[in-house]
């Protein structure tokens, strides 16, 4: 318990700061040997190889706001939580307004219990955010927290729509599509089954074309 507990720190902090290297060994076993690299490689390389051609990348500005990373398609799509990553100006955070943003811009996408993956990073003015929350600096208050959890919505929502537009590609069967779970066969590690998805019917893609359009109306704040 405690061993994973650390990978799971290491790679937080790998994820943050992927143009650092890291390096975790154990019983004289290397677990991540981690050279300086963009996000999508470090994601590849701390998550699983299979990552590589199901992310969809996100670089969305709003004010002095500016969210940058990547989520996965509907591949990607977990049965439980823990692949959820959102990093404030390079440090890891757990916010509940900002958790909220997330699975707001995937409803209609996921059905209950279902969990996607991504490791977006928000970046705000030093001045626009509370860090002394929490002891460890994990929890936040935003000065403005509509601004970042609109930023958040849109920047996501944007991405599954660009990812939508191209409907002939694998990705935009991902991500309109209807979730199946896919035949037995090897599982990832973790034990945690991939999703598949069943090709929607072009009165079902419109709809979802229609609903995942980016816009703005949800930056004011609430």
């Amino acid at each position: 318990m405690e061993f994973r507990k650390v990978v799971e720190m290491v790679r937080r902090f790998a994820l943050g700061y992927p143009d650092r290297a890291f390096k975790l060994v154990s019983d004289g076993r290397d677990i991540l040997n981690l050279q300086s690299e963009d996000l999508e490689s470090r994601i590849v390389h701390v998550m699983d190889p299979a990552y590589r051609d199901q992310l969809l990348p996100i670089n969305f500005t709003k004010s002095d706001y500016s969210l940058s990373g990547f989520l996965g398609n509907l591949n990607l799509v977990r049965t439980r939580p823990g692949e959820q990553y959102i990093f404030l100006n390079n440090r890891f955070i757990q916010n509940r307004l900002m958790n909220s943003g997330v699975y707001q811009a995937y409803r209609s996408l996921l059905n209950r219990g279902e969990y996607p993956f991504f490791a977006v990073n928000l970046f705000v003015p030093h001045d626009q955010v509370d860090v002394n929350v929490h002891p460890a600096k994990s929890e936040v208050r935003f000065r403005d927290g509509g601004l970042a959890r609109g930023l958040i919505v849109s920047g996501l929502r944007h991405a599954l729509a660009e990812a939508g537009h191209r409907a002939s590609t694998t990705v935009a069967g991902a991500t309109l599509g209807a979730m199946r779970p896919e035949r037995p066969g090897p599982e990832r590690p973790g034990g945690a089954p991939v999703y598949q998805m069943q090709r929607p019917s072009a009165k079902a893609r419109g709809a979802a074309y229609q609903a995942q359009a980016p816009g703005f109306a949800e930056m004011a704040p609430g």
